[in-house]
């Protein structure tokens, strides 16, 4: 028996099956950023995959598969969002993870979407819960 699956549409920090698990935003030229935890995972720990599909519209957003990265992640998946962290023209994508401990700690990476590929930016984590994740990002980055 073939089950079909129809996922709704969303945008930034809205889950995209009605499972927090999974996350996407849309970028200003209309490429598709999808960051999934690992389905097999626990939520406190695993990892995040991060995708990239070419500009569309409506149900078809999901064709055409560009990039992707696999990374590591220490809590559950927070929110998924842009922001601009460095001087370098364009929208970097930012994943932001919460710990399960008591401190319900914060991690946030940053990823740039260039030419087809997305690469790593920068990364923070132990931050507090009241800390803003794109202004600990935009430090980390200017200190290089």
């Amino acid at each position: 028996m073939l089950t079909a699956l129809m996922l709704p549409t969303a945008g930034a920090d809205e889950p995209r099956s009605g499972d927090a698990r999974s996350l996407e935003v849309r970028l200003g030229d209309g490429t598709t950023i999808v960051a999934d935890e690992g389905d097999v995972e626990p939520r406190s720990i695993g990892s995040i995959a991060i995708r990239g599909y070419a500009p569309a519209d409506g149900e078809f957003r999901y064709d055409n598969f560009q990039t992707g990265v696999i990374w590591p992640r220490d809590g559950a998946l927070l929110r998924l969002i842009t922001a601009d962290i460095d001087s370098v023209p364009g929208e970097d994508i930012v994943v932001v993870a919460q710990s399960a401990g008591s401190g319900g700690y914060l991690s946030a990476a940053a990823f740039r979407l260039r030419n087809g590929v997305l690469k790593h930016v920068g990364s923070v984590e132990g931050l507090s819960p009241t800390t803003d994740p794109v202004s600990a990002l935009r430090k980390t980055v200017q200190q290089r």
